[in-house]
């Protein structure tokens, strides 16, 4: 399936009727390549890659704290009548938590674009979290990475890959593969 890039895509306009995520061209072509039909989709918040993902693989799960945000997209997803994709408001990055060990699920792709703006620490351990819960069949995804140094991670375990752009915030989008 094909992507769109807009000419401004940094900006991140019109990604849900496009049905682009918001990260970088070139990390978007890599995932693109490499998504499967049968995978689990996991997502720390919602928007044009909800739609994305929902169109090349089996299940999304995604969550959002953005209580007009949310509203946007699930309207979306009823306009469009995706029928494979679990979206859900939370208030706590806790509550996110409980709510994936409930369903004891694994899954094959995590994007980590943060629930709460701008939070570091909140970024860190999602992704530490999302590890937990990886399959090691597909990928992690970490949009604005450069508040995560690589050597936080335990690298020698993964193969990370960059996609750094001079429009991004946060220097670009990195990708955790299991070795």
């Amino acid at each position: 399936m094909q992507t769109i890039i807009p000419t401004e895509y940094w900006r991140g306009q019109n990604l849900i009727d496009i049905e682009n995520p918001w990260l970088t061209p070139g990390s978007i072509a890599y995932i693109n390549n490499y998504l499967k039909k049968e995978f689990e989709v996991l997502e720390f918040g919602s928007g044009g890659s909800t739609f994305f993902f929902s169109r090349r693989c089996k299940y999304v799960t995604s969550f959002e704290t953005d209580k007009y945000w949310f509203s946007c997209v699930q309207d979306n997803i009823k306009k469009k009548e995706i029928t494979n994709v679990s979206l859900f408001l939370i208030h706590s990055e806790e509550e996110c938590y409980l709510k994936i060990k409930e369903k004891s699920k694994i899954f094959d792709v995590i994007l980590v674009d943060t629930i709460v703006p701008s939070n570091i620490v909140q970024r860190y351990s999602l992704l530490t979290f999302a590890m937990s819960v990886f399959s090691s069949n597909g990928f992690i995804i970490l949009d604005n990475y450069d508040w995560i140094k690589k050597h936080e991670i335990i690298s020698d375990k993964w193969k990370i890959i960059d996609f750094d752009d001079p429009h991004w915030n946060g220097k670009g989008t990195r990708i955790f593969i299991k070795k």
